[in-house]
């Protein structure tokens, strides 16, 4: 009795090694078992709306974030019918209505100092901590010499030796 291989693909590959190579069949080697392949409506909406992980929910917020900040479009074309793409600029009236250009400047400014005096902030304090760990270690090391100094020393004086 010959041992028959059992995996997912055994019956394939043995219709596949009796087949003619040189007969031409229009069978398929493959049978799908799935005839309908038609997906419900409701499959585009669950795959969108369900985030499995925080990752993945992350990844959405971002590029959602970059959808909302990109820089409006105009398509043109050329006299060959090639396209391009051009940025949308403001018009005049828009661009003094959001504030002239020295307001505009000024205002970036005020934001760049606040994030930087945030920043500075942020930096003492770590700088502040990363020394004091270093003392206390300093001091911790110090305290373990003198301990064991005076360990040396009280063994010395336990075997008779003074201290002179």
């Amino acid at each position: 009795m010959a041992k028959k291989n059992n995996s997912v693909l055994s019956e394939h590959y043995a219709r596949l090694k009796e087949a003619d190579p040189e007969e031409d069949t229009t069978e398929d080697l493959f049978h799908l078992a799935r005839t309908d392949h038609s997906l419900s409506e409701n499959f585009l909406e669950d795959t969108t709306t369900k985030k499995d992980s925080v990752r993945e929910r992350r990844r959405a917020e971002r590029a959602k974030k970059l959808k909302l900040d990109q820089v409006p479009v105009s398509t043109h074309f050329d006299d060959e019918g090639n396209a391009y793409v051009t940025p949308r600029l403001e018009t005049l009236p828009d661009f003094i209505k959001k504030g002239g250009i020295e307001e505009r400047r000024l205002k970036f400014l005020e934001e760049q100092a606040e994030k930087y005096k945030v920043s500075d902030v942020l930096d003492k304090d770590e700088e502040k901590d990363r020394r004091r760990k270093r003392r206390q270690a300093k001091k911790d090391r110090e305290r373990e010499v003198q301990i064991q100094q005076s360990l040396v020393s009280l063994n010395l004086y336990n075997l008779g030796f003074s201290p002179s």
